[in-house]
């Protein structure tokens, strides 16, 4: 059996010789675990995270560990079942009495079934040994999915934290063309003024030279009036007010 995402993949029991005496029924032969693997990404396409197999004494505590292995998966997985069969191994449904010279398996190659029904204190310890392994597989899908949440936590905070570094660019940018606009204005709003105040300088000397000419003609006219009635009384014989004629 093995894991990959929220599938778990499952072969068929088959009889296979073992160079190695298993260890609390766990095979832990490296290259029969990865044979497993490579069957179910030629046949499913997907990726195995952990792969484990396992033995029994005979096939019908084998065939009972398979069926309590899917009862107590398959509320928490997708049970997906895929075709494998090892090189050299014979499925259960082979009769190894007739594989065999002289009527019996080899030495090597897992015994026919000949025991009785398994008791309730072995059905309870493969209850046992399944309820284990559901468990080791659950415990290592929540961590992958641990991990794998994160891993997104930590890139959205990396995003939330350049969004920001972005933002603070931007207003820094804008602060400093706002700035630089402001300058602008009030350079431009001195000009103005500047330029207002002579004017307006220029237009009261205009104002005082135009008013000086005015007064200076009203007093050119007043003193020609004069003169001329002056004229008019030296020559009717008052010459007290006989006089030369005003200058303009």
């Amino acid at each position: 059996m093995g894991s990959g995402g929220n599938s778990m993949f499952l072969s068929s029991g088959f009889y296979q010789a073992l160079s190695t005496p298993p260890e609390g029924y766990l095979i832990t032969d490296a290259t029969l675990t990865a044979d497993f693997a490579k069957a179910v990404k030629a046949q499913t396409g997907e990726t195995v995270l952990g792969q484990t197999c396992y033995t029994r004494a005979d096939r019908q505590e084998l065939e009972a560990f398979i069926a309590t292995t899917r009862a107590s998966n398959g509320g928490n997985w997708k049970l997906v079942d895929v075709t494998w069969l090892p090189t050299g191994a014979y499925p259960l449904t082979t009769n190894l009495a007739d594989l065999q010279p002289g009527g019996g398996p080899s030495s090597r190659a897992t015994p026919a079934p000949a025991a009785p029904p398994a008791s309730s204190a072995a059905a309870t310890a493969r209850s046992a040994e399944a309820d284990r392994v559901a468990i080791e597989l659950r415990q290592r899908e929540q961590a992958e999915r641990a991990a794998a949440a994160a891993q997104a936590e930590a890139e959205r905070r990396l995003a939330i934290a350049k969004a920001d570094e972005e933002l603070r660019a931007v207003n820094a940018q804008q602060a400093q063309m706002a700035e630089a606009q402001l300058r602008k204005n009030a350079e431009e709003q001195r000009i103005f003024e500047e330029k207002q105040r002579v004017y307006e300088e220029r237009q009261r000397a205009f104002a005082a030279a135009e008013a000086k000419y005015q007064a200076e003609v009203k007093a050119a006219a007043e003193a020609r009036r004069k003169w001329e009635a002056d004229v008019a009384a030296c020559q009717a014989g008052d010459t007290t007010r006989c006089a030369p004629a005003p200058q303009p």
